[in-house]
């Protein structure tokens, strides 16, 4: 890894420890770590491999929670406890490498220490005559900055075509300097159209392409994407908030507008595998809106019978407020567009109907519309809803709990749900 400039060479330790079990590579990642804070050793980059099988989990997350801990003894899978964070990693055949070295010697935030890290990993593997090359895959916002993503997708199947489609936000508020940060985030669906899936029963991924990702999105290019043809790009949504007199009292309502994707796709030049996107036909990858400057997406996404619900929290310093307020979205999860015929029953009369429009000129021709809303503001940090069906006519209330110290109620159009019930499959 190439030092910064100006900075002084220091000395690092390489080790390659091969192969151990969860517990062993954790307590010497924990010794390395602690070695570099007191100063009586050198930073170390480790490479190491997994023998048997180990999930390791972050270091706040429940076992009993994040794993069926029964199969993992009938498979044979260990589980071990990392000393940093994050989420479940199943390790297997990977290698895996860890780094302790001070603060001071990879400034800067989390995902530029990950970029210098990768561009170290890639200049190894290069002087080892592998042709590796760090392929950045982010999300890019209207300036072309990163944009970060704190917050666990969702998927669904594609409604039209194969593969799914993965929802998520952007944005972050880990530290007081995020609070004042103007920049735009995005809420975005995209189509995984992949060929390559892993089998359960085999416990092997499929031969097929693995290199059928969309890329990084371009957005200063026209929309396109990394590692599509040029023809592929992503589908903008604009959206719209407005302050409406209802009644006595104003009320902040966000209208989304209600354009349609193009899937469009052409057979793939291997044989056996599924269409790719097309490189002749102007089609979408999936679809992107950019939320309000300041506004993020820092609680999970959720889909739900064909509708995606999302919170858009701008945030605000005031030791004395509930920390900001929450825009509840609900989004159509086929286009990323706005819902026909509504969902918000914003009378509060247990039904969606043409009182719950609202007036205002959306395409900016001076000439109002009534149309339905697709997000109701709220004082205070939104959590996603806990859903209750109503039973009559397809009604539903949500209930979201706030940082304001109260629980927020929606009645809402829910739906259409088949049965739901559950199945335990055994291979």
């Amino acid at each position: 890894m190439r030092p910064l400039a100006g900075a002084e060479r220091v000395e690092w330790r390489l080790l390659w420890s091969g192969a151990a079990d969860g517990r062993t590579n954790m307590a010497v990642d924990l010794a390395l770590l602690e070695g570099c804070a007191a100063g009586t050793a050198p930073p170390t980059v480790r490479f190491y491999t997994w023998d048997p099988p180990t999930v390791s989990l972050g270091y706040a997350q429940d076992p009993e929670a994040e794993l069926d801990l029964t199969a993992c003894q009938r498979l044979g899978v260990a589980w071990v406890r990392r000393p940093t964070g994050g989420r479940a990693v199943l390790h297997g055949r990977d290698l895996s490498y860890s780094v302790a070295a001070p603060a001071e010697l990879l400034p800067g935030g989390v995902l530029e220490v990950y970029r210098r890290l990768g561009e170290g990993l890639a200049d190894g593997l290069r002087r080892l005559g592998v042709p590796a090359a760090l392929v950045a895959r982010a999300a890019r916002g209207p300036g072309g900055a990163e944009q970060p993503i704190t917050t666990r997708p969702d998927a669904m199947l594609h409604p039209e075509k194969h593969g799914l489609l993965i929802a998520f936000g952007t944005g972050r508020l880990l530290g007081d300097g995020d609070l004042s940060d103007p920049s735009v985030q995005s809420i975005y669906v995209l189509w995984d159209y992949g060929d390559r899936v892993y089998s359960a029963r085999n416990r092997t991924w499929s031969p097929d392409d693995d290199r059928e990702f969309l890329g990084t999105f371009l957005r200063p290019s026209g929309l396109r994407l990394s590692n599509q043809p040029d023809t592929v790009g992503l589908l903008r949504q604009t959206q719209k908030t407005y302050t409406v007199m209802r009644g006595a009292l104003e009320q902040r309502f966000r209208v989304i507008s209600r354009l349609e994707p193009v899937w469009v796709t052409a057979a793939d030049p291997t044989s056996g595998q599924r269409p790719d996107l097309s490189g002749t036909v102007a089609n979408h990858a999936g679809f992107f809106m950019d939320l309000d400057p300041g506004e993020r997406v820092i609680s999970d996404v959720i889909l739900r019978g064909g509708v995606l619900l999302a919170v858009g929290f701008l945030p605000n310093s005031d030791p004395c407020g509930p920390g900001g307020n929450s825009m509840f979205m609900e989004i159509n999860a086929f286009t990323g567009g706005r819902l026909e015929g509504g969902v918000l029953d914003i009378t509060d009369d247990r039904r969606v109907d043409p009182a719950d429009v609202i007036r205002v000129d959306f395409d900016g021709d001076g000439v109002l519309e009534e149309v339905y809303p697709s997000g109701l503001e709220f004082g205070g940090n939104l959590q996603p809803p806990a859903i209750l069906r109503l039973g009559d006519g397809g009604m539903e209330r949500k209930y979201l709990s706030s940082s304001s110290g109260t629980i927020e109620v929606i009645t809402e159009r829910g739906p259409r749900l088949g049965v739901t019930y559950w199945m335990e499959v055994r291979y």
